[in-house]
């Protein structure tokens, strides 16, 4: 016989009595039933989930079988899948193709029986994710992306996908640490970039993303940030400041060998009175007379300085400052040939970003588009970098470090007839996108696809995952369920039928109360744990995550902006708030930027973590003991956390985009799957920028990752490292 699983199997498994396993996991606790899902014939893929998204150019598919008879083998894709338990548990690396693969699994017994189960996997490249640097290169018709992931990508306009021309987790020297900005030299097939770690201008070929160090500056030296390139490709110019002053870099690009050129005691005519914050190689308006123009900071003037002499001159005056004034920031210019102006993006906390064009010979301004906000976006957009195509008269915006809220990588915009189109080379799912992801929770099903909670601060809602397509629908807030308004929700636990939410009160640093919900999963209706007046103890202004104490019914709190920063309990009968480890509680390390936090059940005490350092707190006496490493993965500054009961090990990302194990008996770390500080990683699939939640499903070894910069859930599998986009 064959049997393709399927939710409509899956019924026919309850008409027939099967015993179905129900269980949670969440927010770095989990649980789930001993009992079996059935005796029934199946055959299940574990990993990747229903539908996910990659990058890579293959995947390890893992799954599980149960047949009545002896099983002679399994296949994905027509690969013989691997396995030590009779093909009980197997697994197979297959390959992967541009857009939609579909992952089918059979197995077969030795009467011929088969057994099948099918996934879908979407791969139009790497994700764009933040940029932080663009240029559009027209000879190839393709946009260049420098993002956050460390990655220099090709995006092409056509397909909607991406290549990877150069990649700092490919293992190759020099690395690209924190990218800060891209020029394109044409001439010699190349990009130029700026290295914010090492202080250092990079050259990356373009058809073998070979990289190397054309000069690396010393502390001591101005520190870059902006740069472009001349016509010939021979020269280089630098924005890098020192002591808050900015200065123009001349570099010779076959020697490496720099000076300054304007500012700082360089060049004539008045000085700069602001941080510069990009640059634009102006050979239009007079070709014998190149130019540099550069924008200033808060409502500043752009500059124009010869390429030659470094003679600064004044191309747009600064905007009058009057008291109530809106404060506005230039973002990125880009050069208009055809129409001799200038592009500039500039951002305003009032409207989000507007695009300016300047006049090259006059400098008179004019603003093309008001503000170039997503529509239904419950923040401001901003538009970090900026890159022109003189042939379709577009003009791409991509999404800066300050708008990790915002929904999309990409906006095009036709300069002729306003027309606005987003894009995403890796959206997965329906539903509103997630503009600022906080914890996340994993519920299981029968089926073990199950469904994700997560917090949507920025939106004020918890929202609901379903594994199976991807798709978001809000559970609860301002759209649904009855209760207190949400303003800044943090994190949630699912506790039984209902789940425990952290409403942070705002974002960090706004000295709001922090409140305890409970939120009905059926229905959405929130009611009030502690806070608002609920419950006696100190106020918890600003907490940030929280793990269940099961066994005393409570929560453990991080409060790093609390009156006495630290670790707090909340009562889930009375709400009441008691102080457990801080300055005046406790003895130990310094405990007052705690952020990550788990209960380690094993043991019975809560394992935290404040920068690089991994603390135990004795759940009694709040004491702090430091668990200490000495492996490299020592020096991984960590963020979320999960303790594994069944291997006595804890689970923590980090700030390099790995997800590490931590052994609770040696304290040795591994990397499970992506980056370390080393910048080498482990499993294939798309990377995480900026874990920002961490949750579980011990029972099918996965973990899911919520990435504050990607706006995305990740779901990682913890035996090959590999990791899809669940959700985005």
């Amino acid at each position: 016989m064959t049997l393709a699983y399927s939710p409509g199997v899956a019924a026919k498994l309850v008409l027939f009595g099967a015993v179905l396993a129900f269980g949670v996991a969440c927010g770095g606790r989990a649980q789930h039933s001993n009992s079996d899902a059935s005796a029934l014939p199946s055959m299940r893929i574990v990993f990747p989930p229903r539908v996910s998204y990659s990058d890579a150019e293959t995947i390890v598919v893992r799954g599980t079988t149960r047949a009545e008879q002896a099983l002679t083998g399994v296949t994905v894709n027509d690969v013989a899948a691997v396995s030590d338990d009779q093909f009980a548990t197997w697994q197979a690396r297959v390959p992967l193709h541009s857009g939609s693969n579909e992952i089918h699994a059979l197995a077969t017994d030795v009467a011929g029986n088969q057994l099948s189960d099918a996934v879908t996997l979407n791969n139009a490249g790497a994700p764009i994710g933040i940029a932080h640097g663009l240029q559009w290169n027209a000879p190839e018709q393709r946009l260049l992306i420098l993002n956050d992931a460390s990655q220099l990508l090709s995006w092409d306009p056509a397909t909607g996908s991406t290549t990877t021309l150069s990649d700092s987790r490919d293992g190759a020297e020099p690395k690209l640490w924190s990218p800060r900005a891209l020029a394109l030299d044409l001439t010699h097939d190349r990009a130029l970039v700026l290295d914010g770690i090492s202080d250092a201008l990079l050259a990356i070929d373009l058809k073998t993303g070979v990289r190397r160090t054309v000069v690396e500056w010393a502390s001591s030296d101005p520190a870059p940030n902006a740069v472009t390139v001349d016509a010939r490709g021979l020269t280089a110019f630098v924005v890098a400041t020192l002591n808050r002053a900015s200065r123009l870099l001349r570099v010779d690009l076959e020697t490496g060998d720099w000076t300054v050129l304007s500012g700082g005691g360089a060049g004539t005519g008045p000085d700069f009175t602001g941080s510069l914050v990009d640059l634009a190689y102006d050979d239009i308006t007079d070709p014998r007379a190149p130019r540099l123009l550069a924008p200033e900071v808060d409502n500043g003037p752009i500059w124009a300085v010869d390429a030659l002499t470094g003679e600064r001159s004044v191309l747009r005056e600064a905007e009058p400052s009057a008291p109530d004034a809106p404060r506005t920031s230039p973002l990125s210019i880009e050069l208009d040939a055809a129409e001799k102006r200038a592009l500039i993006s500039e951002f305003t906390a009032q409207s989000g970003t507007a695009l300016f064009a300047v006049n090259l010979e006059t400098g008179a301004q004019t603003r093309l588009v008001e503000a170039m906000n997503e529509p239904d976006s419950p923040v401001l957009s901003y538009w970090h970098r900026i890159a022109f195509d003189p042939v379709s008269r577009r003009l791409y915006a991509g999404r800066g470090t300050q708008g990790f809220h915002d929904a999309s990588d990409l906006l095009a915009l036709d300069l002729e007839t306003g027309e606005r189109t987003l894009i995403d080379n890796a959206r997965v799912g329906a539903g509103a996108p997630l503009t600022n992801v906080g914890g996340v929770a994993h519920l299981s099903h029968d089926d073990s696809t199950g469904t994700l909670l997560v917090c949507d601060a920025q939106r004020g809602s918890l929202v609901r995952i379903d594994l199976s397509t991807g798709d978001r629908s809000q559970l609860s807030g301002a759209e649904r369920g009855e209760g207190p308004a949400l303003k800044y929700p943090v994190d949630v636990i699912v506790h039984g039928a209902s789940a425990l939410f952290l409403d942070g009160g705002g974002p960090p640093l706004s000295r709001t109360e922090s409140r305890l919900f409970r939120v009905d999963l059926g229905t959405g209706k929130r009611s009030t744990i502690s806070g608002d007046g609920r419950g006696a103890g100190p106020p918890l202004d600003d907490a940030r995550t929280m793990t269940l104490d099961a066994k005393r019914n409570r929560v453990l709190v991080t409060c790093p902006f609390c009156e006495q920063p630290g670790v707090y309990v909340v009562a889930l009968d009375s709400g009441d708030r008691a102080a457990l480890s801080t300055a005046a509680h406790g003895t130990g390390l310094d405990a007052s930027r705690t952020i990550g936090i788990t209960l380690d059940t094993v043991s019975d005490r809560a394992i935290a973590q404040t920068g690089q350092t991994l603390f135990a707190i004795d759940l009694a006496s709040g004491d702090r003991s430091e668990l200490p490493s000495t492996d490299p993965y020592a020096f991984d500054v960590l963020s979320a956390l999960i303790f594994d009961p069944n291997a006595n090990r804890t689970l923590a990302t980090s700030m390099s985009g790995g997800v590490l194990s931590i052994a609770m008996g040696d304290l040795s770390r591994s990397l499970i799957s992506g980056g370390d500080t080393f910048a080498t990683g482990a499993g294939l699939g798309p990377s995480s920028v900026f874990p920002r939640s961490l949750s579980a499903d011990f029972r099918n070894q996965l973990v899911y990752v919520g990435d504050q910069a990607r706006g995305a859930l990740l779901a990682i599998d913890l035996r090959s490292g590999e990791r899809t986009i669940v959700s985005r």
